[in-house]
């Protein structure tokens, strides 16, 4: 499952950048710079798992064989 994994491995990559990777940028910033593209990962992901699920009637549960 592409999507799940994409979305796993942004969020992991995301909260090991939390660690003081932008000190000098405003917390506005920052927030934004941080959180924007796990956003944008998970929203693309979870509209494939749903076109996924329409198109072709295949969900999370029928790919893990559950």
């Amino acid at each position: 499952m592409p999507p799940l994994l994409a979305m796993t491995v942004v969020w992991e990559t995301t909260l090991d950048r939390f660690t003081s990777a932008y000190a000098g940028v405003p917390a506005a910033l920052r927030i934004v710079f941080m959180l924007g593209a796990p956003v944008s990962v998970t929203a693309v992901g979870l509209w494939e798992l749903q076109r996924l699920r329409v198109r072709y009637g295949l969900a999370v549960r029928d790919v893990l064989m559950r």
